[in-house]
């Protein structure tokens, strides 16, 4: 058997009690309503992650993974899709929970294990305040035994906390993991699982004092773990939570500090390109524009494989004023991913301002191919900027 790290969502399985039946996924339109969203907008990667849902549903899982695959594959940075990715297995296979707790994965899924873990990952690495409700389509349902008596005020008292966070209900969570941690107090060291519930739902509700709190505590801890043998009981890796912390600590206001946790992360891990996406975002929010070019650059190199990171560091260039240098790199990202529409905009703005008119007509042409009716200002836009150039 392989030894694995136990991410958050093998930890669900640690803090669940006996339960019965499979929860499954709630959408609020009919799989048709959304077949013809997404049909409308196929080059949408909310109209895919939207649909994914609708199948997932259905249970009609190899349509609802197709789906969210497609999202990523229109936009490498829809966190919600990479969630939904890693929590999807569990859907498909009732008896993978037990299997990832006792160490006893089937050779077919173990590759799709790993992945799990890799989404994950993912998902927090593109958006640290990703939206968790996913979470809860993969927690089964209660067992009637815990709306009874004693039990239900113990279920109320302690798991219900878990029904808050993964429904979305991250003020309640807070207050609910707070107290549970006060009351533990004086039992022992608090549970990791516990410091990173409670601080995520900090974040997620603005309070970012208190989430700074609790993801040090979890460096910490987990700078001791990596020096022994058990990684167990920790949802992400340390560098991970450097990566966490910088960005609270920019959400907070403190943009110093967050520019040296993203530095001390990417010491640790040349490769963790979107901390060079969040350090380029502070140096151009304080119009350090060649300080944001040179992130931008170095997360392109770190990570070759994003075609959004092209568009970034074209639209970056834009604002610097380097025109040509702009264009040339927003020509390769519309190659790198032609069905991108904001690339497609982006392109032919600037080659209306080079005075290339059949390139922009090309680009608007297909941007409004591709561009989801959500797009409204730039749709109207590209239109009247067609009729210029035609």
């Amino acid at each position: 058997m392989t030894r694995r790290p136990l991410v958050l969502l093998a930890l669900l399985f640690l803090v669940s009690p006996t339960f019965a039946g499979a929860q499954g996924v709630k959408v609020s339109d009919s799989l048709g309503d959304l077949e013809m969203a997404a049909g409308v907008d196929p080059y949408d990667p909310a109209a895919c992650y939207n649909l994914a849902l609708g199948y997932w549903s259905e249970k009609r899982y190899d349509d609802a993974e197709t789906e969210l695959r497609q999202a990523v594959e229109l936009d490498a940075r829809f966190a919600p899709a990479y969630l939904a990715m890693a929590y999807l297995p569990l859907a498909q296979r009732e008896e993978l929970r037990r299997e990832i707790l006792d160490d006893e994965v089937p050779e077919e899924w173990e590759e799709r294990v790993a992945e799990m873990d890799r989404l994950y990952r993912r998902a927090f690495l593109v958006d640290p305040l990703v939206d968790l409700r996913i979470m809860a389509a993969v927690r089964p349902k209660k067992s009637a035994i815990w709306n009874v008596g004693e039990y239900a005020s113990f279920y109320e008292a302690y798991f219900g906390i878990f029904d808050d966070f993964e429904e979305g209900n991250y003020e309640s969570a807070y207050m609910r993991f707070d107290r549970l941690i006060r009351d533990l107090k004086g039992l022992g060291d608090t549970p990791s699982y516990l410091l990173w519930y409670r601080g995520l739902s900090a974040a997620h509700v603005g309070k970012y004092k208190e989430a700074v709190r609790d993801i040090e505590k979890l460096i910490a801890e987990y700078e001791e773990l990596e020096e022994g043998d058990d990684l167990l009981h920790v949802p992400l890796r340390t560098n991970e939570y450097r990566y966490l912390l910088a960005f609270i600590e920019d959400k907070r206001g403190n943009q110093d500090r967050a520019i040296e946790l993203y530095r001390d992360a990417l010491v640790h891990d040349v490769g963790l390109y979107m901390a060079h996406v969040r350090l380029a975002e502070i140096h151009e929010a304080q119009r350090d524009w060649w300080e944001s070019v040179a992130e931008r650059r170095r997360a392109v190199d770190a990570n070759p494989d994003d075609p959004a990171l092209l568009t970034d560091l074209g639209r970056t260039l834009a604002q610097m004023t380097q025109w040509d240098e702009a264009r040339e790199v927003m020509h390769q990202a519309v190659e790198a991913n032609p069905d991108d529409p904001r690339a497609w905009y982006y392109r032919g703005l600037l080659d209306q301002k080079a005075g290339d008119r059949a390139g922009a007509r090309e680009a608007f042409r297909a941007f409004l191919k591709r561009a989801p009716s959500r797009f409204g200002a730039q749709i109207n836009d590209a239109k009247a900027r067609l009729r210029a150039v035609s």
